[in-house]
């Protein structure tokens, strides 16, 4: 089935008339396929400050050649539009001339709520694009915004007599704030200043990153400030500083082992001064670790002589062996056995071994899980951007809280992700990456919510701006969305796709023009069901809406079909009526003229085919009877002055009228015969044809 509509002409377009309270957004020229008509339609935008109630304007149509064929002036009227709503592209403008191909839209004059009123007083158009999206990193993008409003994503601009804020809204040039943000223009258009930006952005991190150097206590203290300077390193002092406290953080750690050594060094165990020695070997180049060590080795040999002296009741080659033994497996358990087991996990980690990583950590003793850790997070940030894990296995298995340095380390490759066009990666990362990422997160997932609204994916836009709640301005998307589907659903009820205008409804069950919609819909039904003759179903639909005062022609049609009701109601009572005697004539005319009494509404009309029934049944009624026949053009055939008699059955159907009419003739040979013969009726003269031949009969009585 052919479309109902074929588009002619389409431009999308911002054409701006100086000074004028209404922007023309979009123009769109339209053939009516079923109404054999041309209409257009215009879609505006208003950037008044005040409601506007009613707008003039003169349509300019010009034809295939490029010339003038029209000017003609429309109205909107009883309107309601408030700042920044579109309105106009739901209205459809009949054309005159069916030679249009294009037009142009001259705003004449607009109303307002107030009874104020402007009119054009100059006649300086121009075409306005799209306002550019800000092209800032996301540092300068959240300083701008902090130094604006969260709304800041597009390049401000002067055009005309209008400013454009970084929100997005169009502003009077005598606006000195922003009608939307609140921002003032001055700052919008002063604060876009990438040097200002990155100062700004730099000195508030160069404060948090001292702040949190000055306040740091412990390793991990002073390592999340080092991440600070680092992402600020070109900034005064702040490389030297990230080195200072990296610097403070080992000395954090090495003192720490230093502590724990030296606590073990003065126990009279050997054990544990072997354990002490094992520990200043690690940081043998700190404090006076390696004087410790020589001390805590001498301190093993003294004991070992004491602990001879107290077995004296031993052999001293017992205790010489003993010594030697105790020794060896102090070496072997404390120095060879962790340093075997460290390197194990090192091969593990070195052919990216997941489950043997797992299982020789395990082994570790708690003095190396510090080196461990480090290794695994090398091991997580050379694996951040492989799928599915994205790093998070190695990152796991760190034993120590080194969560500001991952959620950074995300954070990072997320950015590079982002700038490098991928962004269902920079997303996934940007999830992984902690309260940084996730305000990042979040602006992606609103950008693509309103790339979808521009796209006219309502559907999809609404779904996306409810699943982010009250970020930015998603409340007031949403609804801008279920808006799109209203439309959609109105276009689909225009089409005559009523399944599917009835499901995008259901999706806005809490929009306030849904219920609106469902009435159209029933009443679009009920229109289908009226041209198609199924009135009885019209009705129903049209009874559903009965108390709805927005269909004005909603009365008549309902009368329509009640009254067609009834018309079809008495046609079917003389439907195939059979007539085979003088006396059933007249009430048969009396019951056919009772159906033409009636209007029909809805219903098809038959009345020709009822006026060709009283034309048979007349003629039936003066005429049945004998005939005698006058002249004939075979009189071998049939004898001068013969007879005829003449009977008639008249079958009613709606479409069309059959007499039957049976004769009996008078042959010389005196034989008679009964058969249908064609006829012509003229005057009081009936023409016959009996066995392929003409003859001509009068009335006799």
């Amino acid at each position: 089935m052919a479309e109902r509509y074929k588009q002619l002409f389409v431009e999308k377009k911002n054409i701006y008339s100086f000074g004028s309270p209404v922007l023309v957004q979009a123009r769109a020229l339209l053939w009516d396929n079923k109404n054999s008509r041309l209409i257009g339609q215009v879609k505006y935008k208003s950037i008044a400050p005040k409601e506007i109630t009613a707008v003039f304007v003169t349509i300019k149509g010009y034809n295939v050649a490029g010339e003038h064929v029209l000017d003609m002036p429309f109205e909107y009227l009883d309107l309601h539009i408030r700042r920044d709503s579109e309105f106009g592209d739901q209205t459809a403008i009949s054309l005159s001339n069916p030679s249009i191909r294009s037009f142009d839209i001259s705003i004449d004059k607009v109303v307002y709520s107030d009874k104020d009123i402007w009119e054009k007083s100059q006649d300086r158009t121009i075409t306005i694009d799209p306002q550019a999206r800000l092209s800032l990193d996301s540092k300068l993008l959240e300083q701008y915004q902090k130094q604006t409003s969260i709304n800041s994503i597009y390049t401000p601009v002067d055009i005309a007599d209008l400013w454009f804020c970084s929100c997005g809204a169009i502003n009077q040039i005598r606006d000195e704030q922003c009608h939307y943000c609140h921002c003032s223009k001055d700052l919008v258009f002063s604060s876009l200043n990438i040097d200002t930006l990155t100062n700004e952005n730099n000195k508030q991190q160069y404060t948090l990153a001292t702040q949190k150097m000055a306040s740091a206590s412990t390793k991990e203290e002073f390592l999340e400030a080092k991440v600070l300077f680092d992402r600020i390193s070109s900034y005064l002092d702040s490389k030297a500083l990230a080195n200072q406290c990296f610097e403070k953080a080992e000395s954090l750690r090495k003192d720490n082992i230093y502590v724990s050594a030296s606590e073990k060094m003065n126990s009279n165990i050997v054990e544990d001064v072997q354990q002490a020695i094992a520990e200043f070997d690690s940081i043998n180049q700190w404090r006076d670790a390696e004087a410790k060590k020589k001390a805590a080795e001498e301190k093993v040999r003294k004991l070992n002589i004491e602990n001879q002296k107290k077995a004296k009741t031993k052999k001293i080659s017992i205790i010489s062996v003993a010594a030697a033994i105790v020794a060896f497996l102090i070496i072997y358990f404390f120095i060879i056995v962790p340093n075997t087991k460290y390197n194990l996990f090192l091969e593990a980690c070195n052919s990216s071994n997941l489950n043997e990583i797992k299982k020789t950590l395990t082994d570790l003793p708690s003095f190396k899980h510090s080196q461990a850790n480090d290794r695994l997070f090398e091991l997580g940030s050379s694996n951040i951007l492989v799928a599915p894990k994205y790093g998070k296995d190695y990152f796991d298995l760190i034993t120590e809280d080194r969560s500001a340095e991952i959620c950074h380390a995300y954070f990072l490759a997320a950015e590079d992700s982002y700038k490098s066009g991928d962004r269902n990666l920079a997303k996934t990362l940007y999830s992984y990456a902690g309260a940084e990422g996730t305000n990042q997160l979040l602006a992606i997932r609103y950008d693509e919510a309103k790339e979808h609204l521009s796209d006219g994916q309502f559907v999809t836009a609404m779904d996306e701006f409810n699943a982010l709640g009250d970020y930015s301005d998603s409340a007031n998307k949403y609804v801008e969305a279920e808006k799109g589907i209203y439309n959609q659903a109105i276009a689909e009820i225009d089409k005559s796709n009523f399944d599917e205008a009835e499901s995008l409804l259901s999706k806005i069950s809490d929009y306030d023009e849904t219920a609106h919609g469902y009435d159209t819909l029933k009443y679009h039904q009920g229109l289908k069901k009226m041209n198609s003759g199924e009135l009885d179903e019209a009705l129903a639909f049209f009874n559903d809406i009965a108390d709805k005062s927005s269909f004005s022609e909603l009365s008549d049609y309902t009368k329509s079909c009640n009254d067609g009701i009834k018309y079809l109601s008495a046609l079917d009572e003389v439907l195939y009526m059979r007539i085979s005697k003088k006396s059933e004539v007249q009430p048969a005319i009396n019951k056919i003229n009772n159906v033409l009494s009636l209007p029909t509404g809805a219903a098809k009309d038959y009345s020709s085919t009822l006026n060709s029934h009283l034309k048979y049944l007349g003629w039936y009624g003066k005429y049945v009877g004998t005939w005698d026949c006058v002249s004939s053009q075979d009189s071998s055939v049939m004898a001068h002055g013969g007879y005829a008699d003449i009977y008639a059955t008249l079958i009613l159907d709606k479409d069309s009228s059959k007499l039957n009419i049976d004769h009996k003739d008078n042959f010389k040979n005196g034989s008679t015969t009964s058969e249908s013969g064609q006829y012509v009726l003229s005057g009081s003269n009936l023409k016959m044809k009996f066995n392929g031949y003409w003859s001509t009969f009068v009335l006799s009585n």
